[in-house]
């Protein structure tokens, strides 16, 4: 089966949470798409809405992270306007109460509060693995809106799907499989003596690796766009599978560059009205951050204003490797300051 393709609908003020659900799904083979600067209140401008359009007309589901900041959200009504259009499937995960709008104040939600997320991540995967990639939902006349598939209700029919899909060997079905392993033992952790189980612990370990590759990948895309925030959601999430000590270096890596990351943009704002107060607030980043990199090409178009930059830190352009960490691939090399121009 193909994969699944999720469009995460959002307020700027809830990214914490977006950056999260994202690399988790990321982890399990679901295609999470984020807007990060299309739409005007994520940064973009009202010309990314044709952008947004396709992205939502290519997607199987829309997760609308809803929270009242959302619900407020021109951008958000919009994306759901279009969507309930197109009658794609809508799932709301709910970060507080409120209101949705209507067609979707019929539809499930998911109860995401704070001290649920566990809990509802394996609702969410459950529900997710009766969705099937590029086929059209099942769309309810009476309310006017798609429907979510419902998992059957009997064990015995939800191990024939969770064995079906674990049969089709691709990651994407063997996660399916994982999903609804898990919600069977959830309700009966004896079933069929023990065999789920032991089905669901080896899918998991075999699984393993797999998440963690597309994770290690997710965090490497992050850092070389220098986006701090999903980088550390990937880490965590990374950190949740194989254990917080794994990725301990990385993540201090991260947040320190997330910490200094002002500097950065303030230095590429002002590059070429003030140079030499962009080299002075590049000389403080690479002091306080040495393994910040250069990732929008700072140096490229501005190379004597980085090198002035690196001989006042005092700091011989090297390129820097953070320690592997775990069994996995660790961090790439970060980017080496830019040399000078040649005169």
């Amino acid at each position: 089966m193909a994969t699944l393709r999720a469009y995460i609908s959002y307020a700027p003020a809830n990214l914490i949470f977006v950056e999260r659900i994202a690399a988790d799904l990321s982890a399990r083979s679901i295609q999470a798409v984020v807007d990060r600067g299309l739409m005007p209140t994520r940064g973009g401008t009202p010309t990314g809405w044709e952008s947004i359009r396709a992205i939502v007309e290519r997607s199987d589901v829309l997760l609308l992270i809803a929270s009242p900041e959302a619900i407020a959200s021109a951008d958000v009504m919009r994306e759901i306007e279009f969507a309930v259009e197109q009658r794609k499937l809508i799932i709301p995960l709910k970060l507080r109460m409120v209101s949705l709008p209507k067609p979707i104040d019929t539809i499930q939600w998911f109860d995401f509060e704070e001290g649920r997320y566990d809990r509802d991540l394996k609702y969410l995967l459950l529900n997710l693995a009766f969705v099937t990639p590029g086929s059209p939902a099942t769309f309810d006349p009476t309310a006017g809106i798609a429907k979510l598939p419902e998992p059957p209700d009997s064990l015995d029919a939800l191990f024939i799907a969770a064995t079906s899909a674990k049969a089709r060997s691709t990651p994407e079905d063997r996660e399916r499989a994982a999903a609804i392993y898990a919600s069977i033992l959830e309700r009966d952790p004896g079933f069929q003596n023990g065999l789920v189980k032991s089905q669901l612990d080896d899918l998991n370990a075999q699984l393993q690796d797999q998440r963690i590759r597309s994770l290690e990948q997710y965090a490497a895309d992050a850092r070389g766009v220098g986006d701090w925030n999903r980088e550390i959601a990937a880490l965590n999430a990374w950190g949740r599978l194989q254990g917080e000590r794994t990725v301990e270096p990385m993540l201090a890596t991260a947040r320190q560059n997330q910490q200094h990351a002002n500097l950065y943009d303030q230095a590429l704002e002002i590059a070429a009205s003030d140079p030499g107060a962009a080299g002075e607030l590049l000389r403080m980043l690479y002091h306080g951050a040495p393994n910040y990199g250069d990732p929008r090409g700072f140096g490229r178009p501005s190379r004597r204003l980085a090198s002035r930059a690196t001989a006042a830190s005092g700091v011989t352009p090297t390129s820097r490797t953070p320690a592997r960490a775990g069994p996995a691939a660790g961090t790439p090399a970060r980017p080496s300051a830019p040399t000078p121009a040649a005169r």
